[in-house]
């Protein structure tokens, strides 16, 4: 567990500009990046950031990048897959690490890694998990499944079936992408593994108790087939909305974060910045929204540090 006072999610213009401020207000602070990369990095050219001339979105991104990591802010490239915002303080939690802060700052931006998939959202924390290590205990001899595309799904599914959990993968493209000695593990695990590659969980079945009951799986051969499962962890991706509420976001119909003049959120100690808060989507604005959140977050945590 690594606790500092402001934690920030997303690693763009708003979150870098926020970090600049938080850590020149000689404060601890953190970023959790995500794996997708912010959308600056596919701006071809940006010519309306003052200063900055005309310079390609990815050029500008490292540069404020390496402002922020030479100030000693540490960037993790993981995404947030839990959240604890109404309390103090607050958890973020990624797969491999447990971060607590005083503060939290949301600049993950608009993008999502994949649709959300039928009865994602709704059933978050009834069955459905973002974090395999978390929550994989609760299924001890339990039938899951693990939804992923690369490696970190398997060994997410190695993990899961030493907790003795019954565990069949949904590799949603080919294990043949997969270097290494995983495929090897997966095959001689003592708790066998089943697999479907090349397949998609395309919904997740609600029972009678308003817990996960199953999932549809389309197979490799565009079959559905129905797994009875009590648990399914989507390694591949992390819908941002669906985890957002559950901590006690509000967000407004279009999925974004509504904000005051001071980027504060209706949850004390949380503030967001960027393009997640649905306005004007310019780098300019990212940047000045995230100055402010970090200005706004820094004298709050000060102030906490005085009562």
């Amino acid at each position: 567990m690594r606790d500092v006072d402001v934690a920030i999610i997303g690693a763009g213009p708003a979150g870098l500009s926020a970090a600049l401020y938080v850590a020149r207000s000689n404060l601890k602070v953190i970023i959790i990046a995500g794996k997708e990369p912010p959308a600056l990095a596919g701006a071809h050219l940006i010519q309306n950031f003052a200063g900055a001339g005309s310079i390609a979105g990815p050029d500008l991104l490292a540069t404020m990048r390496k402002q922020v990591t030479d100030l000693g802010v540490p960037i993790i490239e993981e995404d947030a897959i839990a959240l604890i915002l109404s309390m103090t303080p607050k958890g973020v939690t990624t797969r491999m690490k447990g971060i607590m802060a005083k503060a939290v700052i949301i600049a993950a931006g608009r993008r999502t890694r994949k649709q959300t998939i039928k009865n994602e959202a709704e059933l978050l924390g009834r069955g459905v998990s973002y974090c395999a290590l978390c929550d994989g205990p609760l299924y001890k001899q339990k039938e899951v499944v693990i939804v992923g595309d690369d490696e970190e799904a398997l060994e997410d599914a190695l993990a899961l079936a030493q907790m003795g959990c019954k565990v069949t993968l949904v590799f949603e493209k080919s294990l043949d992408m997969i270097k290494g000695d995983k495929i090897s593990e997966i095959r001689k695990s003592p708790q066998p593994i089943s697999i479907f590659q090349q397949a998609k969980v395309v919904e997740v079945l609600q029972g009678e108790n308003g817990n996960v009951a199953g999932v549809k799986v389309r197979t490799s051969d565009h079959l559905i087939q129905t797994l009875n499962v009590r648990a399914v962890f989507f390694i591949s991706h992390v819908s941002a909305g669906p985890l957002l509420l559950q901590a006690g976001i509000e967000l407004s119909d279009k999925g974004c974060i509504p904000t005051n003049s001071k980027q504060e959120t209706n949850l004390e100690g949380v503030y967001a910045a960027g393009d997640v808060t649905c306005g004007e989507q310019q780098v300019a604005v990212a940047v000045g929204q995230g100055a402010v959140a970090g200005i706004e977050a820094a004298r709050y945590v000060r102030k906490s540090l005085k009562v």
